[in-house]
């Protein structure tokens, strides 16, 4: 029986197959033995055969990477979350983001340390309290206390997001299961809501920019490199300098120049705070977690010298216009730049986050009767792209089309991609190259007071569409979002500009055209 492991041990799995190191064994214990002890033995090798194959082809010479590669064998790799190393003229220690005695502004920048390769997930933990006196609902206070997040790369904006598209996002994007874990990490429970006396919980928000959002397109610190530099980066005291995959001298080196990758936070208002159920005289704590990747010697290696180019997305919010509820029909001009997936709009109350219905104490309603959206359509250089439909065909419909979902009321989606939740293209609207897009709306102009029983009355009649609450008169911003394609190039470690001429053609902006949009700035990138 110990004839088996020493031929096994023998057999060098690079030249010689598996297979014949199984039957080789099984024929030399065979002699010696039974048909019975023969075949127990045979199974015991076909299983080791099944091991030692499974790990061949797991990781040895794998053809692609969890990098910006299409997955099919994958390079060694591992993860772990740390904390993100702030800024040192704003924070002592470099360990939490708080508000306060902290903080005396209103927006705080955080730096992401280099303690790993690439970066994916990033959550802000957050730790707030509700006031003793409230009892009623909370809406959603991690998401209520940022205003604004977005995200540099060696001093230039590549994304952003406001409070208003993280609930959008959520509405649209996640899936029911999904949606109720994260109701649990960023709001309180019903019990907690109902519950007498000041409670304090730990929230955790997760970042959705696009390398949050899908591992090929998780960012590289490793190649954002450029430069000497004489100061040794600091490494976390929870990574070891050498691990299953080698050693990290390499990375350790203080030689290097590195393009800074930061978080930058504003906080929301005070009124928007307490709106949300947040006690403003207690100082919240915020805490940036990001994930680190650490790469094997090889992919390591080829991270930092291989130039690469990411197909990313960027949201773009043209900021809030004024909401004519008022009047029976308004135009908004769209100053939008970039193969756009979709556009997405609501009408929001300025001084309540997640109010975009009627009803200010019924978010949560997906009833048509709360939205104040009539009827919208858009037009292309004066051309209608499509007929005049009504507005629960954007609340209803188009979600229901392409994402399967049921957003709250008062959430409008119109999209140009058959599947818009996935980073593969499946369709486009070319904003560079259109000169004149404008979103036409229609209101609802009969309301009734907001109470229930005129609620319940109203609901009942499916057809009158016309009709909503006096409380929509409240919903005085108009926002709306577009999410776009562009070109990120990283090349010798630095964010090396995309020219105009050298972008796909469909990502060139018209010359001499008015750009407006939220990303005329990163013209220096892919622009």
């Amino acid at each position: 029986m110990e004839l088996l492991p020493n031929i096994l041990r023998q057999a060098d799995l690079r030249t010689v197959a598996v297979s014949s190191a199984v039957s080789q064994a099984v024929r030399a214990v065979s002699k010696e033995s039974t048909e019975e002890v023969a075949a127990r033995v045979k199974a015991v090798a076909e299983d080791m055969w099944r091991r030692l194959l499974v790990g061949v082809h797991l990781s040895t010479s794998p053809g692609a990477s969890y990098g910006p590669f299409d997955p099919d064998k994958h390079a060694l790799f591992w993860k772990c979350m740390d904390l993100a190393g702030p800024d040192d003229d704003w924070l002592p220690g470099g360990e939490e983001i708080k508000l306060g005695a902290h903080v005396t502004a209103d927006n705080v920048s955080c730096t992401i340390s280099r303690n790993g390769d690439l970066i994916t997930d990033c959550f802000l933990e957050i730790v707030l309290t509700k006031p003793a006196s409230n009892t009623s609902a909370t809406w959603w206070p991690a998401e209520a206390l940022i205003q604004e997040v977005s995200l540099d790369i060696g001093g230039q904006t590549i994304d952003k997001h406001n409070s208003t598209w993280f609930r959008i996002f959520n509405e649209l994007f996640r899936k029911d299961s999904e949606k109720a874990a994260y109701e649990r990490m960023v709001n309180f429970t019903e019990d907690e809501q109902k519950a007498n006396g000041a409670i304090k919980k730990r929230f955790y928000l997760p970042l959705i920019f696009f390398f949050n959002r899908n591992p090929g397109l998780a960012l590289p610190l490793i190649a954002l490199t450029a430069g000497r530099k004489s100061i040794q980066p600091r490494a976390s005291g929870n990574c070891a300098e050498e691990n299953l995959l080698g050693s990290r001298e390499a990375f350790a080196s203080s030689q290097m120049l590195y393009h800074e990758v930061k978080i930058n936070i504003k906080f929301q208002n005070t009124t928007i705070m307490q709106d949300a159920g947040i006690d403003t005289t207690i100082d919240p704590e915020v805490t940036l977690w990001v994930d680190y990747v650490y790469l094997d010697t090889d992919e390591r290696r080829r991270f930092a010298q291989v130039s690469h180019e990411y197909l990313i997305t960027q949201i773009q919010h043209t900021g809030d216009e004024t909401a004519l509820v008022n009047n029976a029909t308004q135009n908004l001009r769209l100053n939008l730049n970039h193969p756009c997936k979709y556009l997405t709009w609501v009408f929001a109350n300025p001084n309540r986050h997640g109010h975009f219905a009627g009803n200010a104490q019924a978010r949560t309603t997906t009833s048509e009767f709360m939205a104040p959206l009539a009827s919208a359509k858009l037009q292309l250089n004066g051309h209608d792209r499509a007929t005049t439909r009504m507005g629960s065909y954007f609340n209803y419909t188009q979600p229901f089309q392409t994402l399967k979902a049921k957003p709250q009321a008062g959430i409008n989606l119109y999209t140009f991609s058959i599947k818009p939740d996935e980073h593969q293209p499946s369709g486009t609207c070319n904003m560079s190259r259109i000169d004149n897009a404008t979103l036409v709306l229609a209101y609802k102009t009969q309301v009734a007071n907001s109470t229930s029983s005129n609620v319940a009355n109203v609901v009942s009649k499916v057809l009158d569409e016309s009709r909503t609450t006096d409380e929509c008169k409240d919903l005085t911003a108009l926002r709306l979002y577009a999410e776009n394609y562009n070109v990120l190039r990283i090349m010798s470690g630095i964010n090396s500009p995309v020219p105009n001429s050298k972008l796909p053609s469909g990502f060139r902006i018209t010359p001499g055209r008015a750009n407006s949009g939220s990303f005329r700035g990163l013209a220096a990138l892919a622009a």
